[in-house]
């Protein structure tokens, strides 16, 4: 069966944000609607989807996202997203960013990122989340960000965290 396309998906192998108090914020991960609802379209859509994460782990999901306000209130809309994320085998054991990129680009027809605080942990720093972003700039093809994940811009082009004004 002949696909649309594929869409690589990069997602936070973190387990953890640290505060600025000191504590940590142990849900940090993806959001769920902002993961699932667009992937999704896009499997819909006919795409085939390649989830990646720094590490190659299995992303955590913020569980203050796991609850029907986020999809319009309606629990039965929800546990159907459960079920589906559920199903993806490739979110539950997806490639290294690093692997990607070394498998080549060019076959991915558009990047995305979805949102959680999970990017602000480990995908602004990434340098191979920072290839694929600037890959994908440099070739103009798609980029979607959604909420949190335009941090992973922030690798587009390296710049010395010392040379930014405090």
């Amino acid at each position: 069966m002949a696909t649309a396309g594929k869409i690589l998906v990069l997602v936070s192998s973190g387990r953890g944000l640290p505060l600025k108090d000191g504590g940590l914020y142990k849900s940090a991960g993806y959001y769920l609607n902002e993961l699932t609802v667009p992937v999704r379209a896009l499997m819909n859509e006919g795409y085939e989807i390649t989830f990646a994460t720094p590490t190659g782990n299995t992303p955590q999901v913020d569980v203050h996202s796991e609850v029907a306000d986020f999809f319009g209130g309606d629990a039965a809309k929800l546990q159907d997203y459960l079920i589906f994320r559920d199903g993806l085998l490739g979110l539950r054991d997806p490639s290294r960013i690093k692997d990607v990129v070394a498998s080549g680009l060019d076959q991915y027809d558009a990047v995305f990122v979805p949102g959680g605080h999970g990017p602000m942990i480990d995908l602004l720093d990434d340098p191979n989340a920072g290839i694929v972003m600037r890959h994908f700039h440099e070739t103009s093809k798609p980029t979607a960000v959604l909420c949190h994940g335009p941090i992973s811009l922030l690798r587009l082009f390296p710049i010395q965290r010392s040379s930014l004004p405090r």
